[in-house]
């Protein structure tokens, strides 16, 4: 056999290469799973409840953005923010990490887009050279192509 070509394992070989197998590499113990690392007696801690807000707050959502991103939301229709929108917009534009959680097409993805083009107006591009500015991770490509879109 030459050094290019490789013998295939079978499935009683006892070494399944670096990534397979459902062994770490701690002397034989299993892997931990997701399960393992929530402790059965352990609370849950509580999310933080946000009050609804009134129409004219969240109209004013809108109205604290820069005039291009006000026009372009004008353009496409948007007249005022979707509850997870109203209640995410305002943190991420004064620069606190948010998480949210809601239903398919409640406007997650303006939620956080919103926010990010604000900042990337406000920030100088550098002329020398290209680098990127932000980096968006989407778990689906269809997902990636509305976020693209």
């Amino acid at each position: 056999m030459n050094m290019t070509e490789r013998k295939p394992r079978n499935r009683g070989d006892k070494k399944r290469g670096r990534f397979g197998g459902n062994k770490s590499r701690r002397r034989g113990k299993p892997s931990r799973t997701r399960d393992d690392q929530f402790r059965p007696n352990q609370k849950p801690r509580p999310r933080e409840q946000v009050e609804p807000m009134e129409a004219l707050e969240m109209e004013g959502i809108f109205g604290s953005l820069i005039p291009e991103i006000q026009y372009a939301l004008k353009k496409e229709g948007y007249a005022t923010p979707t509850p997870v929108q109203a209640q995410a917009i305002s943190p991420q534009v004064d620069g606190r990490d948010l998480f949210g959680s809601a239903q398919t097409g409640t406007g997650k993805t303006a939620a956080f887009t919103i926010p990010l083009l604000q900042d990337l107006a406000a920030e100088k591009i550098n002329p020398e050279g290209r680098h990127p500015r932000a980096l968006i991770l989407a778990p689906t490509r269809e997902l990636a192509a509305q976020i693209g879109d």
